[in-house]
């Protein structure tokens, strides 16, 4: 089982010009570059005989990093008292450097890098690299049990920001990546459909 804690996701979006423009506009979505953000996952899962090494190391031996986001953000500003429409008017794409990586002392390998992250889904892919395939292989690695629930906050003192905060939401191991583990370290290494992380996180503009 794994278990992954993101601790931390701040994403501070440009285009104010335009965010300017929608403010005035009604239920007339902008869509905005991220200009700047880091992640960090905190790993629990583990087998004797296998050893994690973050490709970025976080605050923690058991942690990596996710030093540089980029993406587009998509929100309806004209809901900016509105928390739960402008909740559901919220569209995110973002990709991010960082991973990890996991190696046995028969030289069975497996990395995991380069996510990709869609909201309010929380659905994301990661390239996967094996001794088998080392050239890797883009797979989701996880679902949300649930979709994760975002909490918006819009201020407009000066010029409108917005604060998007993501709580704790549980994710479960997909067939796929359930089975590279299996393939890289053998039988019984990971479960489909098992609880193995726990993502959180926040955006703010």
């Amino acid at each position: 089982m794994i278990r992954i804690s993101v601790v931390l996701l701040t994403i501070v979006l440009t285009g104010a010009a335009v965010v300017g423009r929608a403010l005035g506009d009604a239920r007339i979505p902008v869509t905005l570059p991220v200009a700047e953000g880091g992640g960090e996952c905190v790993m629990a899962w583990s087998k004797p005989g296998v050893s994690f090494v973050p490709l970025t190391p976080g605050t923690n031996p058991s942690s990596y990093a996710f030093p540089k986001v980029s993406g587009t953000v998509e929100v309806d500003l004209a809901y900016a008292t509105d928390p739960v429409n402008l909740a559901a008017s919220i569209r995110a794409a973002l990709a991010a450097d960082g991973g990890f990586s996991l190696t046995d002392a028969s030289g069975h390998s497996l990395q995991v890098s380069d996510p990709q992250v869609s909201l309010p889904s929380g659905e994301s892919t990661f390239l996967v690299k094996t001794s088998a395939d080392p050239s890797g292989t883009r797979m989701s690695i996880y679902v949300p049990s649930t979709p994760p629930s975002l909490v918006p906050e819009v201020s407009t003192a000066l010029l409108p920001k917005l604060k998007v905060g993501v709580p704790a939401t549980k994710v479960n191991a997909t067939q796929d990546f359930a089975d590279a583990l299996n393939s890289a370290f053998g039988p019984g290494s990971a479960s489909a459909g098992a609880w193995f992380a726990t993502c959180s996180g926040s955006l703010s503009s």
